[in-house]
């Protein structure tokens, strides 16, 4: 059995090529701080990369995965590179260059690498017209979502047709949090992370049970990140609220804890007892290892962490570890 971590990230090399330059990467101006890190600057959009290992090459990847005891990981841009509001062709231009770079990644190093896509947003076409490319061309597994579009939430119909697309394609689709929209009342002690990102996975996936597109595209799949966010904890606050208003009724006919198990989630909980909160709500069918490499906030020995689960059966913890990825992205 082969151990998948399906939530990994890059700055690609192109990244690298450009800051060495002295240039933008596709509208994003590149720093690195005496630290090391990354400082990035896309618009309004100011974001600080964690640690200077973003910085690796491929090849310099793959000691870390072996030292963690991950055998694939499954590669996508890092969310904050998401071209989701800059001017079309330069999000074509960006994310052509991404998925090529990605997937001449997988192919030179022996089935180490697998990859996630990531495609331009603001026009649903050519959204689908590179996600069809990435998967049927290139063989990357899947793509890389932020948590919104340049402010908007999944359930906005110009975004149907590449969830849509995905559905048809089989593709399997991350889910992560982008540029939190809450900065504004939490500047202090890094909550945009802590309580930010979680709460923008929430709000993704309470738009699409609330909106009807996962009755829509039974056949989506999602996979929320950080363990759902809050998702899971809230599924009897959204019973209640979908029993007492109308409007939530509207495009959703079912409980929405009835569409927990038609997402995925990975086990970034940080905790044993949280990770067996999850469980005993969404079932251990539908988690994923994966660790949020190379940020700091990442976990750090994901094999070990499961081990130390003794709450898991064998067969549990297998599937976690890489049986069902495997299934999933037809590896």
């Amino acid at each position: 059995m082969a151990i998948i971590d399906i939530h990994a990230h890059i700055l690609p090399r192109s990244l690298a090529e450009a800051h060495n330059e002295g240039r933008d990467w596709f509208g994003t101006k590149v720093e690195r701080t005496a630290e090391g890190r990354t400082q990035l600057t896309t618009g309004t959009r100011k974001n600080q990369m964690s640690t200077p290992e973003y910085w690796l090459d491929y090849p310099e990847r793959i000691p870390l995965m072996d030292a963690a005891g991950i055998d694939v990981q499954v590669i996508s841009l890092n969310p904050q590179l998401l071209r989701d509001s800059e001017p079309l062709e330069i999000a074509i231009a960006a994310t052509r260059a991404v998925n090529d770079e990605i997937a001449e990644a997988v192919g030179k190093h022996n089935g180490r690498f697998a990859g996630l896509a990531t495609v331009p947003l603001q026009d649903p076409h050519a959204g689908v017209a590179e996600l069809e490319r990435a998967i049927r061309d290139l063989g990357l597994k899947g793509l890389i979502i932020g948590s919104h579009v340049d402010g908007h939430n999944w359930d906005d119909p110009n975004l149907f047709p590449i969830l849509e697309a995905a559905a048809d394609l089989g593709a399997f689709i991350l889910l992560h949090p982008l540029s939190t929209r809450s900065g504004h009342i939490m500047p202090a002690f890094h909550m945009t992370n802590l309580i930010g990102n979680p709460m923008e996975t929430t709000i993704a996936a309470g738009a699409l049970i609330f909106s009807g597109v996962i009755d829509r595209l039974p056949k989506l799949k999602l996979c929320l990140s950080h363990a759902g966010g809050y998702l899971p904890y809230a599924a009897g606050r959204f019973d209640h609220g979908h029993s007492e208003r109308a409007q939530l009724r509207q495009n959703c006919p079912r409980l929405p804890s009835d569409y927990l198990r038609s997402f995925y989630y990975d086990i970034i909980t940080h905790s044993g007892s949280g990770l067996q909160q999850v469980a005993n709500i969404v079932g251990t069918d539908c988690l994923l290892l994966g660790t949020d490499f190379p940020a700091d906030m990442a976990v750090k020995e994901p094999v070990t962490f499961l081990k130390n689960q003794e709450w898991l059966s064998s067969e549990a913890r297998a599937n976690i570890s890489g049986n069902t990825a495997a299934k999933l992205l037809d590896m």
